[in-house]
């Protein structure tokens, strides 16, 4: 979940644009099912006055809200209000104040194929038809899922950690290890073809699972100690 949280005036007849920065999401494109909900917190007495927008990164728009509510006594119009793709009702159905979650106007699919590291929009137009002014408390926008990535290596004996990503080897014979990756998209079970990549002074070949990753890590040297860096532990963007 990432929240804007900066605050900002809406004055009549006037358009702001709240940015908010998203990174670290994987895979970086929207689908359908990436997006959980997006939810505004604005405090305005006629939401009939707001067009509210929201823009992904590279420039795709969906309307979440169109002068929709007419006059509301209680001036927080839009508290915790939130736009869901799976919600039971629509929000241009339902009467001030906006609390709970709701179906945009727009369609969530018109976001598809946007970029979902990068900077968010939330567009809200004061079009004047009462002359009240408002203000954004805040707004957050949560995605489905981030990229977690599980290591279990094998044997033990000689690394630093068994579930780390690039532990350090002191083999005291030739030793192979095994990484076996899983993440939270399902890819686990090895497949496809062998790499062969020498490094010195160590010398070690990595197996493809199948789904960018290596998975199977050879090291040939007796003592020592080495790192079983990420270049043999994971190199993967899911497919």
């Amino acid at each position: 979940k990432f929240t804007y949280t900066s605050g900002e005036p809406i004055i009549t007849n006037n358009q702001i644009e709240a940015e908010l920065n998203v990174s670290g999401i994987v895979p970086g494109t929207v689908t359908a099912s990436s997006i959980i909900d997006v939810c505004i917190d604005i405090s305005h007495q006629f939401p009939a006055d707001l067009e509210i927008f929201l823009i992904a990164p590279t420039g795709q728009i969906m309307e979440l809200t169109t002068n929709n509510g007419g006059f509301s006594a209680n001036p927080n119009t839009y508290e915790n209000t939130c736009f869901s793709a799976t919600a039971g009702q629509a929000i241009n159905l339902a009467t001030p104040p906006f609390n709970g979650t709701y179906l945009p106007e727009g369609n969530f699919n018109l976001l598809n194929g946007a970029n979902i590291n990068g900077t968010w929009k939330l567009q809200v137009l004061d079009d004047a038809n009462f002359a009240i002014d408002g203000i954004l408390n805040n707004w957050s926008i949560t995605f489905n899922q981030t990229h977690n990535i599980n290591y279990f290596w094998t044997p033990t004996t000689g690394l630093s950690c068994s579930n780390c990503p690039n532990p350090t080897a002191t083999p005291t014979t030739t030793t192979e290890y095994i990484v076996n990756i899983s993440d939270n998209f399902g890819c686990v079970e090895p497949s496809g073809a062998e790499s062969r990549m020498p490094v010195r002074p160590l010398e070690f070949w990595c197996a493809d699972d199948g789904c960018g990753w290596v998975r199977e890590c050879q090291q040939n040297v007796a003592g020592g100690t080495s790192s079983l860096d990420r270049l043999c532990a994971m190199s993967r963007n899911p497919k």
